[in-house]
């Protein structure tokens, strides 16, 4: 033995033991395997370093030497223990199970669901020419104001749009170019006697159905004629089909399909349609669309952006390409001719000064003229009618940045981050600090930093707010009158004294009672009555962020006194309509009478359904849009990316024909001087994304990771690495080509994420379907309740949460009990009221309730779930009622994405205590009443704030948070990594003298001791189960009909349920089955209070 070596390996080691950062050291060189086992036995003699582990380098010569997460000792339940020592007796009673090497693992076929396109090779003729068609009068009259119409009809334009192997055509939203892009290929391709096919790929599903539903309509034609439509689960085509349009994850799809690849070679055109997304938002299907068009000669690629940039963005991407830009539309008509654009414009300030009757405000305008002193005014104003209390993470936000401004001697801490959030947060700037009552005005004024004090000043900050004591800001300013900062203050009032200025206070004050990331739902109703009171009828378009915020406004919008005067219609655009109700309701803008006020509700980016896009009168635009990453903290924005484009407002300004009101002030389109203060990390791939990129992967000759990166226009190469690890460790790609596993293809398909298809995946293998369903569909849509703005509001929530999760400490079994409770109150037609008690969002629950329809329809499109004479519905729901089960379904999905507690702490770690999260304060599993160590989630939030020195402040929050056992993480995670299935995904240190416990290691990760008998047990567990569920992705429902099977899953239900009723002392049973099986409407047939009208009418 190297005794050199040696030494020198217990120098790394006790390196590593003293340095908590370090995680993991590589050592690229030949050990001596002497040294390397001395060094291993001592680490097994030592408690100090039984986290320490090495593994050998994969591929290359070398060790590893890692630090793993601790998980003690895994003290079970004397039940536990005893039910585990009997499964080495029982599992001697079946055929031990094989395992397949990993060459074998390589040539085995995957699991690929039928995407068919068989419908294109019925009959002799496989080519059909396009049929003429005769466009009726009203038609051609409403085609012939779209530019798109205009554009394409001039033969020079035309000749460039027939002859480019790749064009690229911009045209905003009103242009018509979506539609007039179709007609026009079919009519030229009917002029020149050919024949054509067509694939046109769009976005998402509510895009696709709007589009065949408006172009068969301007043909005089039924959908599957000329036109159809191939959806994941739904479909209307055939072989008289030209045009087929398809969303781009049927696409994806339809590429691991041989039909597919036998209709490529017949395309004559391939549209790809990126609506208002830039280029690195289309990453998955531009590089698919530009290897199509390389690979087939005859295919011509079409590309539609509604995005009006010079010099295109995507014609870095398609350097050949042709880029035709379509003008924009002229008004249709000149309302107010002495206006510009014959349109009137009303802001924020002239809409609460004409048409606002809010209290507050009300009482303001009665008492601004006569005032002496406006802020004083309004100091006393936002005594009485503003939130005293924000939510945690705003208080936490606000107070976190005044402590670090309050202890500074300098202005960085205002300058670098706190004034540059109140930029886009001014009605902030008055925050008082909760402990101390003290603003950022009062903490400037007492430093004397002048120029702070004039840019918060100028923010709207209040000198008359009143503090601990009584005391002003001005009273904190040192030598008083003398004091610059004095001056200032007391002459801020001065400011407001003419009408404009006085306009401007309205605004500031108005924002500072109601939040302005928060639609005011009653100004929007006020604003729409106040144009169907006083103005000529015609269609009025409501902005508004959200599919909840749509149904919202409808709902009070038909409880309206104006609208009992029949010469109302309403249309709702948003992304949950459902099939049948876009293609009976959405053109009804197009056909109503021109006595009558339309009023279209849209969802922020569906502007392109409407079809009577070009004639909209009036415009009502809330500036405000989804915000992608999640609110950190409702109330405020970090990253502005909850506010819309100044593009897009002055498209929306451009749209109306007579009146525009907009409920942000003038200044809102010349915003943006100030970058706003959050740190600079690039956008995260999604694992998901990074699968579907794998699995359509060309060739396995370079790189994995730069294929990824490539493909997804991705430059965090970071969080690629971080996806592929992920798909390896979860068993849906497997090394060294990182090629996607049956499982990986099973969760493709499903199309809701990774981890929540993987969950659901396993409880049909444990028979627990309905209550995952609801779960996984709870979470595809999003949080059911309304984030509260201020601590009322997220106390009362939590209380609710607090007896939903029946000591369970999941946020999931609160969504389950939800559903379930209203779906039993939907049943009674009593739903309205449990919305409005439980703080729910409009049509959220209905939106559930609809995934879980599609998701159902989905399991039978695969195969899964089976009906009529062979249903086996009730089979997949044997173990319903058993939470236990469905918590362990869920720790086997969400692994790896798991932290573990920190009692004394009262936080949650990962990676050794590297990585410091919390629960959401409005999660159940919080710290300090955590029975169990473990928690699983769902995802994360970081506030993104770039704050300089933040020291101890925890910055991420974990959601959707579970609570599991050791039992349940032993058993349930980790297990189905390929190329670890013959183990377990465990691996052991050797004991010389042979003593227990046994150490082990669970995902090279995380370090456990159990006696040898318990091990044993355990690692046959994972063992068989691993085996199982591999068996299972490749093979449903054979798997689950043998015999063992059923064997293994009921004896770790019985396993799981011991541990759970020892660790929580209750069992909560949830077997409650949900009785709504169909589609609910979710637009103008959306109908929770259609039974209290009644009531209010009789």
């Amino acid at each position: 033995m190297d005794v050199k070596e040696l030494l020198a390996l217990r120098k790394v080691v006790e390196f590593m033991l003293n340095s908590e950062c370090v995680l993991q050291i590589k050592i690229m060189s030949e050990i001596d395997p002497l040294a390397l086992k001395a060094m291993q036995q001592e680490l097994a003699l030592e408690d100090k370093f039984h986290t320490i582990w090495f593994f050998p380098v994969e591929n290359e010569v070398g060790v590893i030497i890692v630090r793993t997460e601790s998980g003690g000792n895994g003290q079970l339940a004397v039940a536990t223990e005893q039910k585990l020592k009997e499964f080495i007796e029982i599992a001697q009673q079946y055929a031990p199970v094989g395992f397949c090497s990993s060459v074998e693992y390589a040539n085995e076929k995957r699991f690929v669901a039928p995407e068919n396109w068989h419908f294109w090779f019925i009959g002799k003729h496989r080519l059909r020419r396009t049929p003429p068609c005769v466009y009726d009068t009203a038609t051609l009259r409403r085609r012939r104001k779209l530019p798109a119409y205009q554009h394409f009809r001039d033969p020079g334009i035309w000749s460039s749009v027939a002859d480019p192997k790749v064009l690229i055509v911009h045209g905003r939203a009103d242009s018509g170019t979506r539609t007039e892009i179709v007609h026009y290929l079919l009519e030229n391709v009917r002029q020149m006697h050919q024949s054509c096919r067509m694939v046109y790929v769009m976005q998402d599903q509510v895009e696709v159905l709007a589009t065949v539903v408006r172009i068969c309509e301007e043909r005089n034609e039924s959908i599957g004629e000329t036109i159809g439509y191939k959806l994941n689960i739904n479909a209307q085509v055939g072989e008289m089909n030209n045009v087929v349009f398809c969303t781009t994850q049927t696409l994806i799809f339809s590429m691991l399909s041989n039909s597919f690849r036998a209709v490529l070679g017949k395309l004559s055109h391939l549209i790809v349609d990126c609506g208002d997304r830039q280029l690195h938002e289309m990453s998955l299907v531009l590089p698919l669309a530009k290897k199509l068009v390389d690979n087939f000669p005859s295919m011509k690629l079409v590309l539609l952006s509604s995005r009006d940039e010079e010099p295109s963005p995507f014609g870095e991407f398609f350097a050949d390409a042709n880029v035709l830009h379509i003008a924009p539309g002229e008004p249709t008509e000149q309302h107010l001719p002495d206006e510009p654009h014959g349109v009137v414009y009303h802001y924020l300030d002239e809409i609460l000064e004409s048409i606002c009757t809010h209290k507050a405000i009300q009482a303001m305008k009665q008492q601004l003229p006569t005032t002496d002193n406006a802020l004083k005014l309004v100091a006393e104003l936002q005594l009485m009618y503003s939130p005293h209390k924000y939510n945690r993470n705003v208080t936490h936000i606000m107070d976190m940045l005044l402590e670090r401004c309050w202890f500074a001697d300098d202005t960085r801490p205002f300058t670098a981050v706190l004034l540059p959030l109140l930029e886009y947060n001014k009605h902030m700037v008055d925050y008082q600090h909760t402990d101390t009552r003290l603003s950022a005005l009062m903490m400037a004024g007492a430093k004397g930093f002048v120029d702070v004090v004039k840019r918060l000043l100028a923010m709207g900050a209040n000198p008359n707010l009143v503090g601990r004591k009584t005391l002003q800001a001005m009273d904190w300013c040192a030598e008083g009158s003398e004091n610059a900062c004095w001056q200032l203050m007391n002459a801020a009032h001065h400011a407001y004294t003419d009408e404009a200025s006085k306009r401007s206070l309205l605004c500031q004050t108005y924002h500072k009672m109601y939040n302005p990331f928060v639609v005011d739902q009653s100004l929007v109703v006020q604003i729409v009555e106040h144009i169907c009171t006083n103005d000529l009828p015609g269609n009025i378009l409501v902005m508004l962020p959200d599919f909840c915020a749509v149904l919202e406004c409808y709902d009070l919008l038909r409880r309206g006194e104006f609208v009992k005067r029949n010469t109302t219609r309403f249309v709702i655009c948003n992304r949950m309509l459902t099939e049948d109700e876009l293609k009976e309701n959405l053109l009804i803008s197009a056909r109503v009478s021109t006595k009558m006020y339309v009023v279209i509700l849209i969802e922020e980016p569906l502007l392109e359904l409407v079809s009577s896009l070009a004639c909209i009168h009036y415009v009502v635009d809330t500036g405000l849009v989804v915000h992608r990453a999640g609110d950190y903290a409702k109330g405020i924005c970090i990253d502005r990316s909850c506010l819309a484009t100044a593009q897009r407002s002055r498209f929306l300004m451009w749209l109306a024909q007579r009146k525009c009101f907009m409920l942000y002030t003038k200044d809102y389109l010349s915003g943006g001087h100030y970058e706003p203060p959050i740190k600079d990390v690039p956008n995260a791939v999604a694992s998901d994304t990074v699968l579907k990129a794998l699995s359509y992967r060309p060739d396995y000759t370079g790189p994995t990771l730069d294929y990824v990166c490539t493909t997804l226009f991705s430059s965090d190469s970071k969080s690629v690495v971080a996806a592929l690890q992920t798909l390896t460790q979860i068993g849906a790609i497997e090394k060294p080509l990182s090629v996607p596993t049956s499982l990986g293809f099973l969760l493709i398909h499903l199309g809701v994420g990774v981890h929540l298809g993987k969950a659901l995946l396993y409880s049909i293998l444990f028979r627990c379907l309905d209550p995952m369903i609801t779960i996984v569909a709870a979470l595809t849509v999003g949080d059911p309740f309304i984030e509260p703005v201020d601590e009322t509001s997220e106390k009362e929530i939590m209380q609710l949460k607090s007896i939903m999760h029946n000591r369970t400490y999941s946020d999931c079994m609160v969504l389950l009990r939800l559903y379930q409770q209203w779906n039993q109150w939907k049943t009674n037609r009593t739903d309205r009221k449990m919305v409005q008690k439980h703080r729910l969002k409009p049509g959220a629950m209905e939106a559930i309730s609809n995934a879980r329809v599609e998701l159902m329809s989905l399991l039978r499109l695969l195969g899964i779930v089976k009906c009529g004479r062979q249903q086996n519905t009730e089979q997949l729901n044997r173990n319903a009622g058993n939470w236990h089960m469905v918590k362990g379904c869920l720790a086997a999905g969400f692994y790896p994405q798991v932290a573990k507690a920190n009692y004394e702490e009262k936080n949650l770690t990962a990676n050794c205590g590297n990585e410091t999260y919390e629960p959401h304060p409005l999660s159940v599993a919080q710290v300090d009443a955590l029975p169990a160590k473990w928690v699983i989630y769902h995802q994360k939030q970081d506030h993104k704030l770039k704050v300089p020195e933040l020291g101890k402040g925890v910055q991420v929050q974990l959601m959707y948070n579970t609570v599991i056992t050791d039992v349940t993480f032993l058993l349930m995670c980790g297990i189905d990594r390929i190329d670890t299935l013959y183990t377990g995904n465990l691996q052991t240190r050797p004991h010389d003298d042979g003593k227990e416990p046994v150490e082990f290691i669970i995902d090279q990760k995380y370090y456990f001791q159990l006696p040898q008998e318990i091990f044993d047990a355990v690692s046959l567990i994972r063992r068989r189960l691993g085996q199982l569920f591999k068996d299972f992705s490749h093979n449903l429902l054979k798997t689950m009909e043998r015999m063992e099977s059923d064997v293994l899953i009921d004896y770790i239900g019985d396993v799981l349920y011991r541990e759970e009723l020892s660790q929580m002392g209750t069992i909560p049973n949830v077997d409650t089955r949900p009785k709504i099986k169909n589609l609910l409407p979710m637009g103008t047939f959306w109908n929770y209070t259609i039974d209290m009208f009644n009531r209010q009418r009789k």
